[in-house]
């Protein structure tokens, strides 16, 4: 039996389901061979020293009393590291662990150029959360997330892009909603729509490929965020070059021609579930540390 201690979150507890922590928290739950303790920032230092992996969640600046703390081995898993300066922030935590996992390619490649022993290891989708259902297609599209103008690229925001499709056609957009109820929107949607920024995948590519949608995702202009390197365009999802017109000329396609989008679509939940779930992230690290 591996036991692992996960260290995140604060008391009260964030609803289940409700962050990729939680994720990982259910992932490693459902494993025979593992056994959760949970601990979060309030109370991590009661832990004992005796866990066969310590696997802390994003950034706390609790982080750094970890310096004399015989927590080990003790590994680093961070979503969002593009929030912080792109070098000197995320070496300083990288440095605490025995191994540092992002959610970034560009960062985690970054950081081996310096000479870090860090790895990319991409978000995931949980299955038993989003997965098909057999449920009648009634919106045109969805989109579930933030959706506002803090994020401008070739003179768009996410939101413009909603508004593109949103007065011609019946969808549903959200930025609150629970997991279940977010899958249920999926299934229920013919085309999902994503706009990420150039520097990530993003956990909303796993979801949506995920919950057996097909996917109308954009490809970075500039820059490497290693989508290439977890699916193939045109097979698992179809990219747009983040232009509108590209955008809406393939979204009309696609929704005209059901066949082809929904084989598309089989064929990247089926490779997802093979390849892109937590449980799949998890045995990275546990393979990592020798543990299986």
């Amino acid at each position: 039996m591996i036991n692992i201690a996960t260290i995140w979150g604060h008391n009260p507890p964030l609803p289940t389901f409700s962050t990729h922590h939680s994720f990982w928290d259910e992932t490693i739950k459902n494993r025979p061979d593992c056994r959760l303790t949970h601990f979060t920032w309030a109370n991590w230092r009661e832990m004992s020293y005796d866990f066969d992996l310590y696997l802390f969640l994003d950034f706390n600046p609790d982080l750094f009393s970890l310096f004399d703390k015989n927590y080990h081995p003790r590994a680093f898993f961070w979503w969002d590291a593009h929030h912080h300066q792109p070098f000197s922030f995320p070496s300083q935590v990288t440095e605490l662990f025995d191994k540092t996992y992002f959610a970034e390619l560009s960062i985690s490649s970054y950081l081996r150029f310096q000479g870090y022993d860090v790895k990319w290891l991409p978000p995931a989708f949980y299955p038993e959360v989003y997965k098909p259902l057999s449920l009648p297609k009634t919106y045109d599209y969805a989109f579930i997330g933030q959706f506002d103008h803090t994020v401008r690229r070739n003179g768009l925001t996410r939101f413009d892009f909603i508004n593109l499709v949103q007065n011609k056609y019946c969808g549903v957009v959200s930025n609150n909603m629970i997991s279940t109820d977010i899958n249920t929107a999926y299934n229920q949607s013919n085309i999902l729509f994503e706009r990420t920024v150039p520097i990530t995948v993003g956990t909303r590519f796993f979801e949506t490929v995920g919950s057996g949608g097909f996917l109308l995702m954009n490809r970075p202009k500039h820059g490497n965020n290693g989508i290439e390197l977890v699916a193939q365009d045109g097979v698992h999802y179809v990219g747009f070059d983040d232009t509108s017109n590209d955008f809406l000329y393939k979204f009309d396609y696609y929704l005209k021609h059901p066949e082809e989008r929904n084989k598309i679509a089989k064929q990247g939940y089926d490779y997802f579930l093979a390849n892109h779930t937590y449980n799949h992230r998890l045995e990275v690290i546990l393979k990592d540390f020798n543990l299986l």
